[in-house]
């Protein structure tokens, strides 16, 4: 477990470990961009190609 800066009775954990298998970043980015238009009711537009 980690324990994050500041957070000394907290632990977190990577999302590798929870759900047990690597995880691409570009995905992540993906999929959080999407969630967060989806709450906030915005469209986010890109400001550089990866």
């Amino acid at each position: 477990m980690i324990n994050p800066c500041g957070l000394l009775s907290e632990q977190i954990t990577s999302m590798t470990r929870f759900l047990g298998a690597k995880v691409d970043m570009s995905d992540v980015r993906k999929a959080y961009t999407q969630a967060f238009m989806n709450v906030f009711g915005v469209k986010l537009i890109p400001w550089c190609d990866e």
